[in-house]
């Protein structure tokens, strides 16, 4: 992008010189015809070169931007994952993971040392939404509006919870990756989940 900046403010440099030396000698010698478009033509063609550096410069700045935000997106998903979903086995792997998505205030809520729960509850997504604000293509801090629907299955009573949930998480860019710092719940509505008694199927 620099090659492209400095190539772009020398053309721009080299039309000006153009313009006012060829005006010079246009005006001077009163010149005519072919010389003044050929001189007409090259500045046209500088213009047109300008033209093409600003569309490159726009184009990667875009891609850059676009790259940003696929990158939050997946950092958001994989949260809501490592959040939401889980399981009896691979605490440990999972908890690894979230090392690299949230802080360690959250890696302590979400993954504590004590790893009494883990056994009783496990949970699964059902459905979820993200709703991510545009960006510039420097911004460092950004909130992500996420609706999640999950179960909750208790293994010792098998009693099962539906929730819904609306979240804002917040996302801070630092050492090249997002990272959720805070996380606030808008919304939540739990219900539990009526197992079908396969008895009543049969009257």
């Amino acid at each position: 992008m620099n090659s492209i900046k400095l190539f772009k403010h020398v053309s721009l440099i080299i039309l000006a010189l153009l313009l006012a030396v060829n005006a010079y000698f246009f005006y001077a010698n009163g010149k005519k015809g072919d010389e003044y478009e050929a001189v007409a033509k090259a500045n046209q063609e500088l213009q047109d070169e300008n033209r093409v550096l600003e569309d490159k410069e726009k184009n990667i700045s875009n891609t850059a931007r676009e790259q940003r935000f696929d990158d939050l997106q997946s950092q958001a998903k994989l949260f809501v994952n490592l959040v939401f979903v889980q399981k009896i086995e691979g605490y440990q792997q999972r908890k690894d993971q979230a090392a690299g998505v949230m802080s360690e205030a959250l890696q302590e809520r979400y993954f504590p040392a004590d790893e009494f729960n883990q056994n009783n509850v496990e949970s699964k997504l059902l459905s979820e939404e993200y709703y991510i604000q545009n960006m510039d293509a420097n911004q460092k801090e950004v909130d992500v509006l996420i609706e999640v629907e999950h179960e909750i299955d208790y293994l010792e009573t098998g009693k099962k919870d539906k929730s819904k949930m609306f979240l804002r998480v917040h996302f801070v860019y630092e050492e090249d990756a997002w990272i959720a710092t805070d996380i606030e719940d808008l919304f939540a509505d739990t219900e539990e989940v009526k197992e079908e008694d396969p008895e009543a199927n049969d009257v």
